[in-house]
């Protein structure tokens, strides 16, 4: 019974969270390919120099103190006021940092406008401050289905504000006001649904606890953000605007697959382990069947888009952004691993080895910026092969130190996968031998996305029985009442 109960939340949770996901993105990338025609690939280079320093504050303003909360079994209402007096402090201290480094940024890359985004576009630091507390209460509750429509909505509004303001011509500033609204809206909106008022109480055995477990999330996001951002700072200064704005307009492009899923993933994935945490069998079982599923669903996705790439873009973007296409090719072969590293290490969090975790983090991200420092010497795309090098090599060292974590071995957790792998590889190459005989793009594109689709159905029902059952209980539109 328990057993059951665990799967319907996880179905749910699964359900809801995709459902917002592919929502959210789906909207995201509607709204970008809008915004993309009406800016220039320099507006989004802008934004993208100045990401690593909001990314960077961002990451203080928690701590890992949600994720704390989230394992804990016995939290109580001062633990979640004393979350969010600290989250409160740091947003602000946070926001008076990049205040005052925003004319030395702006000095660093010699771009005067730099100044005055960083101070309009930090503000959203302070508003999501507000609302850390509020979100991690609806993960503990396994409550996906009301944070997927807060972040529809948010993002509709925001989305819409960008495009009136970048229909008026103001360029870069389109961008800026677009994602502080999002910011607010989303703060709005959890205050309003969640209902959930601090007490003026803070408690230092409380921030104690929190602090000896999210010390440790806190230092290993802060590596992985510093390694992941410094991509866009070192581009944009050592090439141009131009070239990181198509450096991120493929990163978005094979994010939105990708990133989709793994944020479903990492929303569910961390509060369900947590449930069974203290049984490392079942534990094993439940970890072995979500990195299954991940593969079975994002292995298709992000190789399908690498062989599609050039009618994708060719379809969606107009010239100035084709040079983009070999930069998406190279990142969904990086990408394609992020779901299954995301599941490693909500594991890792879910057994409380969070130790475990930032020793990881500190050899990956080590190790990247050895390679990023060699293939900056050469070129954009350099750099990516060495972003899809680096992502190949953690999801190994991932899973070697799962192995141990759970006893069970990294044989066994890789012949989980590399059938799946294979057989996706198969799909790629049937759907990429489509262009020897398709040369209208948008034909190519369609035709490409039925055959892969159709191949997949067919092998996986042949091949992956149990995938294909798990997939379709998922999608089930009846859920046992619990």
């Amino acid at each position: 019974m328990a057993e059951e109960n665990l799967k319907s939340k996880t179905k749910k949770g699964l359900i809801w969270s995709a459902l917002g996901n592919v929502a959210n993105q789906g909207i995201r990338f509607v709204l970008g390919l809008v915004l993309a025609r009406l800016l220039s690939p320099d507006a989004y280079g802008v934004i993208g120099m100045l990401t690593i320093f909001i990314c960077v504050i961002s990451i203080f303003i928690d701590c890992g103190f949600s994720q704390a909360l989230i394992a804990k079994k016995d939290r109580t209402k001062i633990d979640f006021s004393t979350e969010f007096w600290f989250n409160v402090g740091v947003g602000i201290l946070g926001y008076m940092v990049l205040f005052i480094i925003s004319p030395f940024v702006a000095d660093f890359y010699k771009m005067p406008i730099l100044s005055p985004i960083l101070k309009v576009i930090g503000l959203g630091v302070i508003v999501n401050s507000l609302c850390v507390v509020q979100s991690a209460q609806l993960s503990i509750r396994l409550d996906f289905k009301t944070s997927a429509k807060i972040s529809v909505f948010s993002q509709c509004i925001s989305g819409v504000v960008g495009i009136v303001f970048a229909y008026q011509g103001l360029g870069v500033w389109a961008l800026v006001i677009q994602q502080l609204m999002g910011s607010i809206m989303n703060a709005c909106c959890l205050w309003v649904i969640v209902r959930w008022m601090p007490s003026f109480e803070f408690s230092v055995e409380s921030f104690r606890y929190l602090w000896r477990y999210g010390s440790k999330v806190l230092f290993s996001s802060l590596i992985t953000q510093i390694h992941d951002n410094i991509y866009p700072l070192i581009i944009g200064k050592f090439y141009n605007s131009a070239s990181l704005g198509l450096y991120s307009r493929a990163q978005a492009f094979a994010a939105l697959p990708s990133s989709n899923i793994a944020n479903v993933l990492g929303n569910v994935t961390f509060p369900v382990l947590c449930t069974v945490n203290d049984d490392k069998d079942r534990l094993a079982s439940v970890y072995r069947n979500l990195v299954r599923l991940s593969a079975f669903i994002v292995f298709p996705l992000m190789l399908g888009m690498l062989v599609l790439s050039e009618p994708l873009v060719h379809v969606l973007l107009n010239a100035q952004w084709y040079d983009c296409i070999l930069l998406l090719q190279v990142l969904c072969l990086a990408m394609v691993w992020q779901p299954i590293s995301l599941v490693n290490l909500n594991l890792l969090k879910a057994a409380k080895r969070t130790d475990v975790l930032l020793k990881l983090d500190i050899v990956k991200r080590t190790i990247g910026l050895i390679i990023l420092v060699v293939t900056c010497q050469v070129s954009v795309f350099a750099i990516a092969v060495g972003y899809a090098f680096l992502a190949l090599f953690s999801v190994i060292l991932n899973t070697v130190c799962t192995s141990r974590v759970l006893n069970v071995s990294f044989i066994m957790q890789m012949k989980d996968i590399v059938s799946i792998f294979l057989n996706s590889m198969v799909m790629a190459c049937v759907v990429g031998s489509l262009s020897l005989f398709i040369t209208n793009d948008y034909v190519l594109l369609f035709s490409g996305v039925v055959v892969g689709a159709l191949y997949y159905f067919v092998s996986g029902n042949l091949f992956f029985k149990e995938e294909i059952q798990n997939v379709k209980y998922m999608l089930k539109k009846k859920v046992n009442k619990e």
